[in-house]
């Protein structure tokens, strides 16, 4: 069921929080490898070895953003539904059907995937690619589908300043954790 409307942002909240509270267990879980593990030894004798701890941090908060970007959207639409990938979830918004695939960021699509998701959207009736956050870039075409950037995947699910209240919420939660995961990463 889809809370009311004005609950949505309290939803979106708590999918933040749980998020960042999975990111630091698996960071916990995986404390001993986090030191130790070498990587790419060019990457860390170039940048040190706490940079590239970090960068492995970044590597699993996007792994877990593809898990959680569909849900952060999903709240917003009502009688929706799962898809088979590479779509993410059917549902309307404001009247109208949507079949959507959300992506982390605008680079999130490979050309692979890229390629099956063109011909995918040509079974859906109005497909979207609405991206979770990043850097504006032009809407763009694959198959029938039409992927949007960020600020205005947004603003379509959520209304004007919608990206904003977004990237304010995750911050705001952020900042519970930002002690954590610095202990973390400096061992």
């Amino acid at each position: 069921m889809t809370p009311p409307r004005g609950d949505r942002w309290s939803v979106v909240e708590k999918l933040v929080d749980e998020f960042y509270r999975r990111l630091v267990s698996e960071l916990k879980s995986g404390e001993g490898e986090l030191r130790v593990r070498r990587s790419n030894v060019f990457y860390e004798a170039l940048v040190g070895r706490r940079v590239a701890q970090q960068s492995r941090l970044e590597r699993l908060a996007v792994t877990l953003l593809g898990e959680y970007a569909p849900r952060f959207f999903r709240v917003f639409f009502e009688s929706s539904t799962t898809l088979p990938p590479p779509f993410d979830f059917y549902g309307v918004l404001n009247g109208r059907e949507y079949w959507v695939k959300v992506v982390s960021g605008s680079n999130a699509l490979n050309s692979a995937e890229r390629e099956l998701v063109r011909r995918e959207s040509e079974k859906y009736g109005n497909p979207v690619i609405l991206t979770l956050q990043g850097e504006y870039f032009k809407p763009r075409i694959i198959g029938k589908a039409t992927w949007y950037p960020p600020q205005l995947s947004w603003k379509l699910v959520a209304g004007e300043g919608a990206y904003r209240t977004f990237i304010d919420t995750v911050y705001k939660v952020a900042g519970k954790y930002r002690d954590e995961v610095w202990k973390l990463l400096q061992g």
